[in-house]
C-alpha cells in the first residue's frame, strides 16, 4: 500500500429521532437530580459518621475513667473505718450508676455508628447504580472492509 491513499469511509450509526434524543435527555436530567440528592445525602451521612466516631471514642474514654474511679473507691472502702463505711457504700453506688450510664451511652453510640455505616454503604451502592444508568449506551462502530 505504499503511496496509496489510506482513506476508510466511516459510516455513522443511524440518527436517532429528535423525540428519542429529547426523551433520553429528560431521563438523564431526572437521574442526575436523584444522583445529586444521593451525593448530598452521602455527605450528610459522612459528617454524621465523623461525629459518631468521636462520640464513641468519648464514651469509651468516659467509661474507662469511671471504671478506674469505681475500682479506686472500692479499694478505699475495703480499708475504710467502720463509721465511713456507709459513706463509701453510697460513693460506690453512685459511681456504679455513672458507670452503667456510660456503658449504655457507649453501646448506643456504637449501635448508631453501625447503623450509619450500613446506611453509607447502601447509599454508595445506590450511587453506583444511578451512575451506571446515567452513562450513555455504547454503540458499536462498524468499519467497512477495504476489499
Amino acid at each position: 500500500m505504499a503511496g496509496q491513499p489510506t482513506y476508510v469511509e466511516c459510516k455513522l450509526p443511524a440518527k436517532a429521532s429528535n423525540m428519542e434524543i429529547e426523551k433520553r435527555i429528560e431521563e438523564t436530567k431526572q437521574l442526575l437530580t436523584v444522583f445529586n440528592e444521593k451525593v448530598n445525602e452521602l455527605e450528610t451521612i459522612e459528617k454524621e459518621e465523623v461525629q459518631l466516631t468521636e462520640l464513641v471514642k468519648e464514651t469509651k474514654d468516659k467509661k474507662q475513667t469511671i471504671k478506674k474511679e469505681l475500682e479506686r473507691i472500692k479499694e478505699e472502702a475495703v480499708v475504710a473505718e467502720p463509721e465511713k463505711k456507709e459513706e463509701m457504700d453510697e460513693l460506690i453506688r453512685m459511681a456504679q450508676e455513672q458507670f452503667d450510664e456510660a456503658e449504655n451511652s457507649a453501646i448506643k453510640a456504637e449501635t448508631k455508628q453501625k447503623e450509619i455505616l450500613e446506611k453509607k454503604e447502601k447509599t454508595i451502592e445506590e450511587l453506583k447504580e444511578y451512575q451506571s444508568k446515567i452513562k450513555p449506551p455504547v454503540q458499536p462502530i462498524s468499519i467497512p472492509s477495504t476489499k
